[in-house]
């Protein structure tokens, strides 16, 4: 009965912050309309936490000592690294040329690919012990945040491209609030994977 209401516990926590967050955001968009506008502060934010995720996901990809541990971290942090490119627009920054090119466009492009690359080739080589892992991992409920993240994304997406009928403004402001909801899982969906202690009898994932 513990770990049923530990988890109850967690989600109703984790539900009451992401209330807090939007409602917080709801309410500064109705006094100052801008912090929805491009690279405004709701951008911001996601860039912010997105960039973190990632980093983090890295740290504690050095500190695992098992394989399937650190592909499963690593493709975390690829993932955030992707929507956090995504999120900046690195040709307005003041960088170097050639780290601009890598990070927009064509160039951020091949960046992503090279990685995907990378986790696919290290995942056939060794499919019989990723392979189960990975499966073991994406029924975990440490991935349920993940997969709520990609869905607030999605209903973001519906607002970008005007697919439901609001005022233009309106819709920046819901494209925006979405995607700050589908950063704060992803976010939490890092964290709860790192913080993840399996039973004795169960298998393994991190």
């Amino acid at each position: 009965m513990k770990k049923p209401i530990a988890v109850r516990s967690r989600w109703m926590m984790a539900c009451l912050l992401l209330a807090v967050y939007l409602g917080g955001l709801a309410l500064g968009w109705q006094h100052y309309p801008a912090i929805a506008n491009e690279n405004g502060l709701m951008e911001n934010l996601q860039a912010l936490t997105l960039g973190l995720g990632a980093l983090y996901c890295l740290l504690a990809a050095t500190r695992q000592a098992r394989r399937h541990g650190q592909f499963v971290l690593l493709s975390l942090a690829l993932g955030l690294f992707g929507f956090f490119l995504r999120e900046v627009d690195v040709e307005k920054l003041d960088l170097p040329a050639s780290l601009i090119a890598l990070g927009s466009g064509a160039g951020r492009n091949l960046l992503l690919l090279g990685g995907v690359l990378a986790l696919l080739v290290v995942f056939v080589r060794n499919f019989r012990e990723l392979g189960s892992q990975l499966v073991a991992f994406l029924k975990h409920e440490a991935c349920v945040p993940l997969y709520l993240g990609v869905g607030c994304y999605l209903a973001g997406d519906l607002f970008d491209k005007h697919l439901i009928p609001v005022p233009r403004e309106t819709g920046y402001f819901l494209e925006e609030l979405c995607e700050n909801a589908a950063t704060y899982f992803l976010a939490l969906g890092v964290v709860w994977t790192v913080r993840r202690k399996p039973a004795a009898k169960e298998q393994a994932v991190l």
